[in-house]
């Protein structure tokens, strides 16, 4: 339902809600100034009767049943929505003009009596109905004593059955029936001069939405949402203005990380490449300097220093942006299901020659197990590499390199290990940092690495919801372990 339907129907039902507590008001209020004017006319009927009437007891206090037949019929004639009963002193019922069967009671309260003599009522009083004992009636009462003791009380129903028939029958009166139809006619008008109103105020609402909902189109790609927009105008506008806010605080977020991505790198440029390009530049001054100076041997060696720092600059250089790309989710994840023991073989053959001039074995623990993992071929590849090349510069001669596989119903889980210097439990919590450099590397295994692989590793694994772990000790070797998803 649209929100000028909702509006009306609300506005509606609000006017039938009060017009039916006004009715409900006014039909009580009227019944009680109807009440409370009737027993006011008819305050002093019981007393009236009783003065022009013989009296209803002999003079041994027995009642006189004609005469009270008599003064009930007579008086009941002359007005026929009134009652007349005589009671004793305790309420009992004694006698009364109507038919036996009719009246229930056997006994009327005492209480409303006793205060509609007392004077000090004010409104109606309601006292008890013998012929419906489960309603209340308006009523006149008169004490009827002999020297000063009270013998009973003429007791006069004002209201009586006949009268609530009545009531009834008018309720479903023809004056009653068309003033239903006229009340229903008004409502049905209000209904739809509400309904076309709200319409046209609502109108530029509900532009306003379907602009929402255009823009909200858009933005659940951009945001991989796949929520809708309710019906309701004003809640589809709050989940629009949502996204929006969400996307903007993407934004932000988006901007802020490539603002600090921007001067980490500018950082790291300064400081990491300041010394290989020292050395470069010293190496080629100094034989520049001393051209006719050095011999041919010299100027060979000079040049092969520079050749190998200007190297190291173009991997740190190379590892710097690969790592600022990993970082900052610019580089997308192309899962596909490929033979891990195959990956890691081939791999393996990349590294044979320099593990053979290092006499460091690379076993593969099992090798037939081709497992089927899915992931990004080139990053996982890149993993092995990083992996492989940090255990090789960090594992003696003689050393050996095992990777072994095993998996469950889920993942592969990869654990290589190395029979190198090995890691302190101080410096595990940082070896994944950028730069960092264990104390036990050795003067040409820290000048030989970038000191971004593991971190490249960790930023690599973690974009496949994996996690990289390692257990070591100094000189005990180091053993990484990570799991991999299964290819279903």
């Amino acid at each position: 339902m649209p929100i000028y339907g909702k509006l009306s129907l609300l506005l509606v039902t609000f006017t039938l809600m009060v017009s039916a507590a006004i009715v409900s008001v006014s039909l009580w209020s009227t019944n009680q100034y109807h009440a409370e004017i009737t027993q006011l006319l008819n305050k002093e009927l019981a007393s009236y009767i009783i003065k022009h009437q013989q009296p209803l007891f002999d003079d041994t206090g027995a009642v006189r049943d004609k005469v009270l037949k008599d003064t009930a019929m007579h008086t009941m004639m002359i007005n026929p929505l009134v009652e007349v009963y005589l009671l004793d002193a305790d309420g009992q019922i004694l006698g009364h003009a109507l038919n036996t069967d009719d009246v229930i009671l056997t006994s009327v309260d005492l209480e409303p009596i006793k205060h509609a003599l007392s004077g000090e009522a004010q409104g109606p009083i309601y006292g008890s109905d013998p012929r419906l004992p489960k309603e209340r009636c308006i009523f006149s009462v008169a004490e009827i004593s002999n020297n000063g003791v009270t013998e009973g009380y003429l007791y006069v129903v004002l209201s009586s059955q006949l009268f609530q028939t009545l009531a009834e029958q008018l309720s479903s009166s023809y004056v009653m029936r068309v003033t239903f139809a006229a009340i229903a006619a008004l409502l049905l008008v209000l209904c739809l001069g509400l309904y076309l109103g709200f319409s046209r105020i609502t109108k530029p609402l509900k532009h306003l939405t379907d602009q929402a909902r255009s823009f909200f189109s858009e933005e659940q790609e951009a945001l991989t949402t796949s929520k809708e927009l309710p019906a309701d105008e004003l809640k589809a506008l709050e989940a629009s203005f949502s996204v929006m806010q969400e996307r903007i605080k993407s934004q932000f977020r988006e901007m802020q990380q490539s603002e600090r991505l921007r001067r980490e790198l500018i950082s790291n440029i300064s400081h990491d490449l300041r010394t290989p390009l020292a050395n470069i530049q010293g190496y080629i001054e100094t034989t520049l300097l001393k051209l006719g100076e050095l011999d041919e041997e010299q100027q060979k060696n000079y040049l092969k220093i520079a050749l190998k720092h200007s190297k190291r600059l173009g991997n740190l250089i190379s590892a710097l942006f690969e790592l600022s790309k990993l970082e900052s989710r610019s580089v997308s994840v192309d899962k596909s299901p490929f033979p891990l023991a195959e990956l890691i073989s081939d791999i393996s053959q990349e590294f044979a020659i320099q593990a053979e001039q290092k006499r460091v074995k690379i076993k593969l623990q099992p090798g037939d197990n081709n497992y089927m993992v899915l992931g990004d071929l080139s990053l996982i590849e890149r993993v092995f590499q990083n992996l492989i090349d940090n255990a090789l510069r960090h594992t003696p001669e003689g050393g050996e390199i095992c990777i072994k596989l095993s998996t469950d119903n889920h993942s592969v889980y990869v654990s290589l290990s190395d029979t190198g210097t090995g890691i302190s439990q101080d410096e595990i919590p940082y070896i994944f940092d950028r730069y960092y450099r264990s104390a036990n590397a050795t003067p040409v295994t820290a000048q030989s690495g970038t000191g971004l692989g593991l971190a490249i590793v960790k930023r690599i694994l973690e974009l496949h919801n994996s996690r990289i772990s390692v257990i070591s000790k100094p000189n005990e070797g180091a053993r990484f372990e990570f799991p991999l998803p299964l290819a279903q």
